[in-house]
């Protein structure tokens, strides 16, 4: 048992170290930038050659209104359509007035196969039961005004196992959540 608790401390204090490292050297901040220089309308087939490969993806919206949580909550929230993720009213909130011109963060996720995920989210309708954004025939989500984005897991970690490659992707969807505050999705 002490050997648990002994790995636990050690754990922690590399990990608080390691988020430091993180943010001390912008990770954050590229991989954010990387996803607006990726950004692709959901029409568009990138994700077709993400198969087999772990991320953080990104869909973006440019509102068709200057919704209020309401009118937000009126157009999410589907008939017909379940487990499909929730308006975050906290990180919607944070946006003190929505322009139908700028482009907002609208869910981020994360995926060991980029390519299915970000397909099941554009393509699933509501009568799948899988998780997801279920775009398809969506009256105000479309493909004219949501985009989608992704970033990779370096090469280099490619060899890594698999639950490490897990862990860090967890770690990062959390961090990057709290910085882009999307509109839908985990608290």
């Amino acid at each position: 048992m002490n050997e648990i608790i002994n790995f636990n401390s050690e754990f922690k204090s590399l990990w608080t170290k390691t988020r430091k490292r993180f943010n001390d050297a912008n990770i954050y901040s590229a991989i954010i930038n990387d996803f607006r220089l990726n950004a692709e309308f959901i029409s568009g087939t990138k994700y077709r050659r993400l198969f087999k490969r772990f991320g953080i993806y990104v869909f973006y919206i440019k509102p068709l209104k200057a919704y209020s949580l309401e009118e937000l909550s009126a157009d999410w929230n589907f008939d017909g359509y379940s487990n499909y993720p929730r308006i975050i009213k906290s990180k919607f909130s944070f946006y003190d007035e929505i322009n139908t011109e700028n482009w907002y963060p609208f869910y981020i996720g994360k995926a060991e196969n980029l390519g299915s995920r970000i397909n099941e989210h554009i393509n699933h309708k509501g009568e799948i039961t899988t998780y997801g954004l279920k775009l398809k025939d969506r009256k105000f989500f479309t493909p004219q005004n949501i985009k989608y984005s992704f970033w990779e897991l370096p090469e280099d970690l490619k060899d890594s196992p698999k639950d490490i490659k897990q862990f860090l992707l967890k770690h990062l969807e959390r961090e990057l959540r709290e910085k882009m505050k999307p509109w839908i999705g985990k608290h």
